[in-house]
């Protein structure tokens, strides 16, 4: 797919680029922390019922605003941050991203299964794939603050997806071993 995923929401549509990332909040009673590195439960993945879409934090708004990541930490404090991009709910997941402006902070955005519902499958999915981007009360270097999308930037970066594989495969042979460690970095 294009750089560029046109998203439809209330009026008038407006594009959101696929390889923007979606930034879930996680409680911290939702991560399995005894993981290398700690990942989400797939109840993290869930709609809640009052809007019936689960909620992502977009960072192209969030930069345009002139915020950071660390002043979205700091709203939501005691929570973790994940992130998947719009290119992977939608075309990895099938879901629908559509921008939902709140005044308590910018890049509000919903994400709606087309079915109505999503499948404990797709959330367990979504858990294994999505990465950490950081955790209640760590600090954040400012590498890993959000940073404008260049022109030719497409997704997750080439180590970002190393690292992802790396980890996934270290955290299915200790559950497969039974054997915890700490990956190299």
């Amino acid at each position: 797919m294009a750089d560029s995923t046109l998203v439809f929401g209330g009026g008038a549509p407006e594009a959101i680029r696929g390889n923007c990332r979606a930034f879930r909040l996680v409680k911290s009673d939702w991560v399995k922390v005894e993981l290398t590195p700690p990942v989400p439960s797939s109840q993290a993945f869930q709609d809640r019922s009052e809007s019936g879409a689960m909620s992502v934090y977009l960072e192209d708004e969030i930069n345009s605003a002139g915020h950071s990541l660390s002043d979205l930490q700091k709203r939501w404090e005691g929570y973790w941050v994940f992130s998947l991009t719009v290119n992977q709910l939608i075309e990895e997941f099938g879901q629908e991203v559509v921008r939902d402006p709140q005044p308590d902070f910018p890049g509000h955005a919903l994400v709606r299964d087309p079915s109505g519902k999503r499948t404990q499958g797709k959330r367990s999915r979504m858990a294994s794939v999505c990465v950490l981007v950081s955790q209640p009360g760590s600090e954040l270097p400012n590498a890993q603050e959000v940073q404008p999308l260049d022109e030719n930037s497409h997704g997750t970066s080439l180590p970002d997806t190393i690292w992802r594989f790396k980890h996934r495969v270290w955290r299915y042979f200790a559950r497969w071993t039974g054997k915890w460690f700490v990956p190299p970095s």
